[in-house]
């Protein structure tokens, strides 16, 4: 997965295997994201032969996504070079070990050169007697697309204690700040008691003698890492083939000691679905703040091993941040039988899963998508209004306090009203908001009640008929004594009094002819809004 055409949307890179039996050489489909879970119409390109794995990083720095896999057909890593655009430069191949069968590959910057490795891991070739043991090669990049002479390391100290790998990530395991390998895989010694092989980094590139850690003697097929227990220490997550006949798979928690090695954690029951259990993945999926697993199990023993066929089922097991786990929550698929990707496609904050369809070994070349619902949750409230009583004219502010109630920390939209809807408005700032590290964040919000003079109009509306007529009345008789031929101080009277008149029934009609000022109480309704989800708080406030 992967911003190929750098429109900021996620898209997909598939290694497609083909058919040997066919002279079907496979390669590579892109498939552009439309950023809301959907997809463009796959692209083709040529890429060796047979792509078992691939690996997506900025191979040459600038700044575009390229893609690395690992070729199964002729035991070399293939390189194509991205464009930012969507497309690909024509494929380079590189060679890697001597005579192995690839099916693992990993980019990472090992050595501090700010430029991206590669690593892959090969399993031995069993046609050829003795043949060399798998493990691990390193190829150091030169920083524009091109790479060093493959270095091969064992995985074990001698031949017969190695790993013969079959899956390979890269992580800090020790906590010197250097990246290490662990390598999954078969024992080829009868004294073997497990299935990892720690290739701890001198930070050039090179490696320290591997360490051979164990998940109850079962051979790891693949692996994930992260912090499941919170003690800063990276843990394992290994999908396991049990011993013997392989009647049953799983997956089991190795939690790191904090020093590359790593003691037994649990053993997750994925046989809820059926005996086989595909590629775990870790991410937050629910947005608690603690690791999950998801991983596809289903099938059944045929012959004796447990085999997949028919439908998976995607099983979500929620991590407690103690390195245990509820019991999963389950998925029924049409055909899925592996997961291919953890990502958010369709911009929610959520991450999302890509399934691997068909039957094992067969695919009916299709991936699925399952988009997440967990969505965007949050808390809002809102403080008393500053001041909570006012007189007409004056303002009044509050501040509006949000929690997201999750880690998918959508940004939320504000609005308010205001009951009754009459001299009042509202206003919020910032309308939009974004949650700090914290989940937290805060608006304020403005009220504004008009003036005075504003409200004495609207309040005389409100007060019937005929007190429109008590002004015009009023001028009339201040009209009528400074227009009369009386003495002078005569109209001096009658202009005051009938003044004091006017000015009187004014005050009495804007009173509603109670003779004592009123107030009004508003109801200010504010609200947030992300995708779907909604809420709302209110505060009251008095304006006499």
């Amino acid at each position: 997965m992967g911003d190929f055409n750098g429109d900021g949307r996620v898209d997909l890179a598939v290694a497609t295997y083909g058919n040997p039996a066919l002279t079907d050489d496979g390669g590579v489909s892109i498939l552009l994201g439309n950023g809301d879970g959907t997809f463009q119409s796959a692209v083709n390109i040529a890429a060796g032969k047979n792509p078992a794995a691939i690996a997506v990083a900025d191979l040459n720095g600038d700044s575009h996504l390229d893609v690395a896999v690992a070729n199964i057909g002729r035991d070399t890593i293939t390189v194509l070079l991205g464009n930012g655009d969507g497309s690909f430069q024509q494929p380079v191949e590189y060679e890697t070990g001597t005579q192995p069968i690839i099916v693992a590959i990993a980019a990472a910057d090992l050595n501090g050169d700010k430029k991206s490795d590669i690593v892959v891991a090969s399993v031995p070739d069993f046609s050829i007697p003795r043949n060399g043991f798998g493990g691990a090669s390193v190829l150091m990049g030169n920083g524009d697309g091109t790479f060093q002479p493959h270095v091969d390391y064992m995985t074990g100290e001698n031949r017969d204690s190695a790993v013969d790998p079959r899956a390979v990530t890269i992580a800090d395991f020790n906590g010197d700040s250097r990246p290490d390998l662990a390598v999954g895989g078969l024992f080829r010694g009868d004294g073997a008691i497990g299935p990892i092989g720690l290739l701890a980094g001198n930070g050039d590139g090179t490696s320290q003698t591997p360490i051979v850690g164990h998940a109850d003697g079962a051979p790891g097929l693949a692996l994930a890492f992260g912090d499941f227990n919170g003690d800063g220490r990276i843990d394992l997550l290994v999908r396991f083939v049990g011993p013997g006949n392989g009647t049953v798979s799983g997956v089991a928690l190795l939690l790191g000691n904090g020093d590359g090695t790593f003691s037994q954690g649990s053993t997750l029951n994925t046989q809820v679905a059926g005996c086989h259990a595909g590629t775990p993945f870790s991410s937050d999926l629910d947005g608690d703040g603690k690791l999950d697993l998801a991983v596809v199990a289903g099938g059944g023993p045929h012959d004796g091993v447990c085999l997949f066929v028919g439908a998976g089922t995607v099983l979500i097991f929620h991590g407690r941040g103690d390195g245990t786990f509820d019991s999963p929550a389950t998925f029924i698929t049409t055909n899925a039988w592996d997961l291919g990707a953890v990502a958010d496609l369709n911009e929610d904050k959520s991450p999302d899963l890509v399934t691997v369809n068909g039957i094992i070994g067969n695919s009916d070349d299709t991936v699925g998508v399952f988009l997440n619902t967990t969505g965007a949750d949050f808390s809002i409230s809102a403080s008393s209004l500053d001041p909570s009583t006012i007189v007409r004219g004056q303002s009044a502010s509050s501040t509006i306090s949000l929690a997201h109630l999750n880690a998918f920390d959508d940004k939320v939209a504000l609005g308010c009203s205001v009951q009754p809807a009459q001299s009042a408005t509202c206003s919020i700032n910032p309308g939009s908001i974004s949650f700090d590290s914290n989940g937290n964040a805060t608006a304020t919000l403005m009220i504004n009640t008009g003036s005075a003079i504003a409200s004495l109009g609207l309040l005389r509306r409100n007060s019937g008929p005929l007190q429109f007529l008590w002004p015009v009345l009023g001028f009339a008789i201040v009209g009528a004594g400074l227009g009369s031929r009386r003495p002078i101080r005569r109209k001096l009277m009658v202009c005051v009094s009938s003044a004091v008149l006017f000015g009187g029934l004014i005050f009495q009609s804007a009173c509603g002819g109670s003779g004592a000022p009123g107030s009004t109480t508003y109801t200010i309704t504010i609200t947030g809004t992300s995708a779907s989800t909604q809420h709302s708080t209110t505060v009251p406030l008095i304006v006499k």
